[in-house]
Order: C-alpha cells, then structure tokens, then sequence
C-alpha cells in the first residue's frame, strides 16, 4: 500500500508498524519537522521512520550526492528528450532542468541536505541502523540507500 503523508509532522503509526519503508528522492527535502529545522529536521525524520520499522526492518531510500550534478543527469538523459514517442517530453525538458537546477543550488546552499558518503553512514549509525548498503544511480548523481534497523532494537 503506497500513502501520502505529511513528513513535517509524526508518522500516525505505532512504533515498530512496518517491515519495510521506501522513500524515493524524498527526504533529503526535508526542512521542518515538529518544530525542527534544517538539518535536525532531516535527523528527526530518520529517527521517526527508524522507531515505526519492525526489528529487522528496512528503510530503503535515495538522496542526491553532496555536490550533485543534475546537468550530468539532463545530459546522460538527452535521448530521452527527443523520444518520438512522447514529443510531450521536449515540452518539458527545459522546466525540468531549470528546476533540478534551482534544487541543486539550494542542496549547495545546505536547504536541502545532500550529505557525504561518511556523513550520511555517520547519521544513519547514530539513528541505530545497521547493514547500511550504498549504491549510486542517475550517472553516479544520486545515492541509493538501504539499511537495517537490528533485530532486538525497540
């Protein structure tokens, strides 16, 4: 079951509710949580989806790189573009890419949090979660990120 929620506020879910959470490309925007801001807000939402997983549950997620390239990913995209079978695509090329600009400058400017590879295991490890894999993807631009909440962890 795939919902929408509200990620500046508590999750409406008991503790340990889910064997697993995904979260594409979401939380690295994460500006304010119950009265958090910035950086400590991206923190407490990682805690929040840390206490609703089961032991032994996962959180599956992916965030841009620190020092993302989104004009690499508009590039490696090109064909994309000019897809015949979606001409619609061309259309909104240019918006996309202007806005994924706009999203880059403002994770450079520490509005978003697009952490380094360290900085991110550190802050997951201090969470409580454990088995953390990293991938990349969007031509070495974007973070995958799969870890575990231990088995035995409230």
């Amino acid at each position: 079951t795939a919902e929408k929620l509200d990620l500046a506020s508590r999750l409406p879910y008991p503790p340990r509710s889910f064997d697993g959470i995904t979260a594409n490309l979401v939380l690295p925007y994460i500006t304010h949580f119950e009265g958090a801001l910035g950086g400590l807000a991206f923190r407490r939402v990682l805690e929040e989806l840390f206490a609703a997983l089961k032991p032994g549950g996962f959180l599956l997620w992916s965030t841009p790189r620190k020092g993302v390239n989104f004009l690499l990913v508009a590039l490696a995209s090109w064909r994309s573009f000019f897809d015949r079978d979606h001409p619609e695509y061309r259309a909104y090329a240019f918006h996309i890419l202007r806005h994924a600009l706009r999203i880059q400058r403002w994770g450079r400017r520490e509005i978003y949090h697009f952490l380094s590879l360290t900085d991110l295991e550190r802050l997951l490890h201090e969470i409580g979660f454990r088995e953390m894999t990293f991938k990349t993807s969007f031509v070495g631009q974007v973070h995958v990120i799969s870890c575990l909440k231990p088995r035995g962890t409230r």
